[in-house]
């Protein structure tokens, strides 16, 4: 029995290092998916808004691209300049804050229902990862256990 359970343990941790190896190597295609994931509930909160009464899922994920380089952009200002890590922490932090000004204004929302619609987008985006997560770690232990 312990060494069926020493074999199980080699088998997810190459299983592990496979996906971390993988992650790293399509980290774009990752980054994209999430963008994605993150485009769907937004929509759901923006897609008649004042400014564009009928937004298109495509035309959310490409403002979510747009806004996501604009962010980027904004973040390499501190490495650029040699801040420190905490200054460059709390700069990204405040950076993020900026999210909220494109999407108002791409949206038509007031600044408060931009905050409020943007936040729930998170927290269902959240909810979505968490259950991919959790399908990916029932299929892995599917595939360990009985493969």
């Amino acid at each position: 029995m312990e060494k069926k359970d020493q074999q199980l343990k080699q088998d997810v941790n190459w299983i592990y290092d496979n996906i971390i190896e993988w992650a790293f190597q399509h980290s774009s295609f990752i980054i994209l998916g999430g963008l994605l994931l993150f485009s769907l509930p937004l929509w759901l909160l923006i897609r008649r808004g004042p400014a564009i009464p009928d937004l298109r899922l495509s035309e959310c994920f490409v403002m979510m691209v747009y806004i996501s380089n604009m962010l980027i952009l904004y973040n390499i200002i501190p490495s650029l300049l040699c801040f420190s890590l905490k200054a460059e922490a709390v700069y990204n932090l405040l950076t993020f804050l900026l999210l909220f000004i494109p999407v108002e204004q791409l949206s038509g929302y007031s600044y408060a229902s931009t905050v409020w619609r943007v936040l729930v987008a998170f927290i269902l985006f959240g909810f979505m990862i968490a259950i991919l997560f959790g399908a990916f770690i029932l299929a892995i232990f599917i595939h360990v256990k009985y493969f």
